[in-house]
C-alpha cells in the first residue's frame, strides 16, 4: 500500500507499513581486557558499542578497583548509540583515572554531537598495536 503522491500531486509516495531497517547480522561486540606490568588495566573495544554491547561491557569492567587507571581503546568501535555512551560514562565514574585512546570517527563525531569529547581525558590518535599507544598516552607517566 502506498500513501501521498500518485496523480492528486499530494507529495511523494510513501509506502506503508514502512520497510523495517535492516539488522546487520554481522554486528558484533567484543571487548579484549588485559593488565599491564604497571598495573593499567587496558580494554579494548571492537565492533558496536549499543544496547547489545551493554552487558559484554558491564562484565568486563565489573570488578574494577575504584583506584584503577584503565586505558580504553576505541579505535575499532564501528557504531556507539547513548547506551554505549552511557557505559563510557559509568566506567568513567568507576575507576580513578580512565584514558580514552584510539578514538575512531563515529565515536569522536558522538563525543562532539553530545558535547561530551572533553569529560574524557583523551590521548593518542592511532595505536601501533591491540595493547599499544605508541608512546602517545596511557595511565603511566
Amino acid at each position: 500500500m502506498t500513501l501521498g503522491g500518485g496523480q492528486g500531486g499530494e507529495g511523494p509516495e510513501r509506502r506503508w507499513p514502512p520497510r523495517r531497517a535492516r539488522h546487520r547480522e554481522d554486528a558484533v561486540f567484543a571487548i579484549e581486557a588485559a593488565v599491564r606490568a604497571d598495573d593499567v588495566r587496558e580494554l579494548r573495544c571492537v565492533g558496536e558499542l549499543d544496547l547489545a554491547a551493554q552487558k559484554p561491557f558491564v562484565a568486563a569492567v565489573s570488578g574494577m578497583e575504584p583506584d584503577a587507571c584503565v586505558l580504553l581503546h576505541l579505535g575499532e568501535v564501528e557504531f556507539i548509540d547513548s547506551t554505549g555512551v552511557l557505559c563510557l560514562l559509568g566506567l568513567r565514574r568507576a575507576v580513578s583515572r580512565l584514558v580514552v585512546c584510539c578514538i575512531s570517527p563515529p565515536v569522536g563525531r558522538v563525543l562532539d554531537l553530545t558535547g561530551l569529547r572533553d569529560s574524557f581525558e583523551i590521548q593518542g590518535r592511532r595505536c601501533t598495536s591491540a595493547h599499544s599507544c605508541g608512546g602517545d598516552g596511557g595511565c603511566g607517566a
